[in-house]
């Protein structure tokens, strides 16, 4: 009887042992295949890849601080954003604003319809009844069933708002251009803008400076011109 107890046991512990082995190579064989090849651990060549850096968007905190930023643009730079707005509205722009414009300072075509384009970029001074009048004059030969457009940064007088109804001229205004640029999602190209709080003298007659808007900048002109004809850089502070 005990011969026979302990051959059991015997059978017992073998069978154990059997199976502990199964298993402890049914574990290895598992991680054999989730381990990596030994090629992957070597270094690889790294890819080229493009490197888009993140566009920072702009958040303007105003229509207001947007149509400022548009005003701190030059008359030049002006003419080239309206530009740029109509292209983005679907016409072919060709801006040739400058001292010989004659009246029009960008044409634009869409189908077969050639429309025309003056750009006022006014700060303190609104567009009067003669601006309204000069435009006219310089497109009312060129019309062709289409419109003349009248775009500034600032307002139209009653006088040339009621000269335009009466005419193919489509007006424009500071605010009004804010709502397309918003509509069509248009980027306004962001300068430093003008420190106008500051206060300057002149270094040659000690006269107070002003802002001066030229046609292709702003700058601090002596206010004793033309006795004193000095002009300094403008300042600026970023936005």
């Amino acid at each position: 009887m005990e011969n026979f107890f302990f051959l059991f046991c015997s059978i017992y512990l073998v069978v154990i042992l059997s199976l502990v082995v199964f298993l402890i190579k049914a574990l290895s064989a598992t991680k054999d295949e989730k381990a990596p090849p030994v090629s992957s651990s070597l270094p690889t060549i790294p890819t080229q890849q493009q490197s888009t850096p993140e566009r920072k968007e702009f958040t303007w905190k105003s229509d207001k601080e947007m149509l400022s930023a548009i005003k701190n643009l030059s008359p030049h730079e002006f003419e080239e954003f309206v530009g740029k707005i109509f292209q983005q509205l679907g016409y072919t722009t060709n801006v040739i604003g400058g001292l010989r414009d004659g009246g029009i300072d960008i044409i634009v075509k869409k189908g077969e319809k050639t429309h025309y384009i003056q750009c006022k970029k006014y700060i303190n001074r609104v567009v009067t009844l003669s601006d309204m009048r000069d435009f006219y004059g310089a497109t009312v030969d060129k019309l062709n069933n289409a419109n003349a457009y009248f775009v500034t940064t600032n307002i139209f007088t009653l006088d040339a708002k009621r000269f335009a109804s009466e005419r193919p001229i489509r007006l424009i205004n500071g605010y009004e251009l804010v709502s397309i640029i918003k509509k069509y999602n248009v980027e306004i190209p962001l300068r430093p803008l003008i420190n106008r709080d500051s206060v300057k003298f002149c270094n040659k007659c000690d006269s107070r400076m002003k802002i001066v808007e030229g046609k292709y900048g702003i700058f601090w002109g002596c206010t004793n011109f033309p006795t004193c004809k000095n002009t300094q850089k403008m300042d600026y502070f970023k936005v």
